[in-house]
């Protein structure tokens, strides 16, 4: 493993450090940051932000806890790596897709995934706190045997690196063209939404606890917003018949969902608001959210500060 050219945590994982200006000395952010953001983020601590066409978004929000997830899950980072060399101008050394090319990394979990969806290459679904060595492969050869809950972060994690792809696509496709795999492949958003090396299910759900923190500051309420994940990858429909969250404080959560049903492959996502005048410990509170889908399957997650 010479350079850089691989995605485990000694090689993709670097401290980044920042000094200066209105920034809270020994502030120390918790979420995982791109490379991407550092040009964003500049921009908009000197007053420059209109200037900012870049592929980032300012760390700022991160810093001084004045928003999260919005609008969509933005608390996971995303590494590339193509480490094909081009011959010529219409050819490169080697196919693509004969080793891992993305890395999504969001909480606990991180998958290492390749751009082509039937290639070989083994993909890795990791638990870093538990495992910081990367030595137990969740996914990997365990596809077929794997649990429904480690089924379900691996569709989980896939999801999150579409979004992401599909966010960053902008005008010039570079996530769904082919043309700049040189022709190899349907794009990479295809490539992996197609890439499945474990076992397909009737119901997968991302999460079984969700943690609201951190918690910013907005309008005189403490708000976080999270987002859970339901799908199904055998051949028929997922159908979601209600998600409500319920007990004594359920009055401080807002559910919110764009479709009731969705086809096998695709996914259904679920917006959990905390909303409080007060910081609470939502740890302590009589909550949780109860997802019914059809026929007759009622699944629960646990709320943690």
């Amino acid at each position: 493993m010479r350079n850089k050219y691989v995605l485990l945590e000694e090689a993709s994982r670097v401290p980044l450090i920042i000094s200066g200006g209105t920034i809270p000395i020994n502030t120390i952010i918790e979420s995982p940051v791109s490379h991407l953001d550092i040009f964003s983020t500049v921009l908009d601590y000197v007053g420059a932000s209109e200037l900012d066409n870049s592929d980032g978004s300012s760390l700022r929000r991160h810093i001084e806890l004045t928003g999260y997830n919005l609008l969509y899950d933005d608390t996971s980072v995303v590494v590339e790596l193509d480490d094909r060399v081009p011959v010529d101008e219409a050819k490169f050394d080697h196919e693509i897709g004969e080793s891992p090319n993305y890395m999504i990394r969001h909480g606990d979990y991180k998958l290492i995934i390749t751009k082509r969806a039937n290639s070989p290459v083994v993909d890795m679904l990791y638990n870093v706190r538990k495992d910081p060595y990367e030595k137990n492969n969740l996914i990997g050869l365990k596809g077929m045997t794997a649990s429904p809950a480690t089924i379900g972060k691996a569709e989980h994690l896939k999801i999150l690196l579409v979004e992401w792809m599909n966010r960053k696509d902008g005008p010039e496709k570079v996530y769904s063209d082919n043309k700049y795999s040189l022709g190899q492949g349907d794009g990479d958003i295809l490539e992996v939404k197609r890439r499945r090396t474990w076992r397909r299910m009737p119901y997968w759900q991302s999460d079984v606890r969700i943690s609201f923190k951190p918690l910013f500051k907005k309008n005189g309420h403490y708000i976080s917003t999270k987002f859970v994940y339901i799908g199904r990858t055998l051949s028929g429909k997922l159908t979601l018949q209600d998600a409500v969250v319920r007990g004594g404080d359920s009055h401080y959560f807002k559910v919110e969902y764009g479709r009731k049903s969705a086809p096998h492959n695709s996914w259904i996502r679920i917006k959990v608001t905390f909303r409080s005048k007060q910081e609470v410990s939502i740890a302590g509170l009589d909550a949780y959210l109860e997802i019914k889908t059809a026929p007759n399957r009622v699944s629960r997650v646990n709320f943690l500060s």
